[in-house]
């Protein structure tokens, strides 16, 4: 792919991938509780373009739901709330909005369950544990042909590896929007596939595989079901390898 001019995003969890990234001489971000790299959701979305900028929003959605509920996921009426907290952030803060402000309009609802959801994100908010990687301007750079996301020094920290792993993909969706559409672009989920099962993950792939599929040049095509998620990823790919697995 990087022999065609392809952009090259991979995801790992192990350092398979240390040594080819510098090598080749791209990216190499190691994510750990000591990381100085900020990935505010908020920072990259194309406020120029409306529909764009909702596209991004909706892919928020779940990443907030995953944020708020990791074990047992939102309900209906609480993904409502925390799909009003985000645009209401978004309205008002713009690219300067942060997870603080969306857990600020939540606690300001009237619904308790809204005000639990806004309590459920403080460790995401700009006083929490994890604030620093969602609060102030975003940090993370993926403008090179090859960027390699590792992951493994939060293998004891499930709850945010996951929502990082997430994090990161809206990065790479706002990043190829923002940039040249006709360059090809390849996402790799390498041990960083194991971290998009449940709920609020299938969700999120598919609203993600829908929104990479209108930015690809190819359009839109027919859904493919991928197992573990039930996420219609399939028609994203441009090639698929089908590999036999011998037992």
């Amino acid at each position: 792919m990087l022999g065609m001019g392809a952009r090259v995003f991979v995801l790992d969890v192990g350092r398979s991938f240390e040594k080819t990234v510098k090598l080749l001489k791209g990216t190499y971000l190691e994510f750990s509780t000591h990381s100085p790299i900020c990935i505010n959701p908020f920072s990259a979305i194309p406020a120029h373009d409306i529909e764009e900028a909702s596209d991004a929003l909706a892919m928020l959605k779940p990443i907030l739901s995953l944020m708020a509920a990791p074990k047992h996921g939102t309900t209906d009426l609480e993904d409502t709330y925390l799909e009003q907290a985000i645009q209401e952030a978004w309205k008002e803060h713009g690219n300067r909005a942060t997870i603080t402000d969306v857990a600020k309009s939540l606690r300001g609802h009237h619904d308790r369950r809204a005000k639990t959801l806004g309590e459920r994100l403080y460790p995401y908010t700009e006083k929490g544990t994890y604030g620093r990687f969602f609060n102030g301007p975003a940090t993370i750079n993926l403008s090179d042909s090859l960027v390699v996301v590792e992951l493994e020094e939060l293998k004891e920290r499930k709850d945010l590896q996951s929502v990082i792993v997430q994090m990161v993909i809206l990065q790479i969706a706002n990043s190829i929007y923002m940039g040249d559409r006709k360059t090809p672009s390849c996402l790799i989920l390498d041990e960083a596939w194991d971290m998009l099962r449940g709920k609020q993950s299938g969700t999120f792939i598919e609203t993600a595989a829908r929104r990479l599929r209108n930015m690809s040049p190819r359009g839109r095509g027919s859904d493919t079901v991928s197992a573990g998620t039930g996420s219609s990823i399939g028609p994203v790919q441009p090639s698929k390898s089908l590999m036999r697995t011998y037992r």
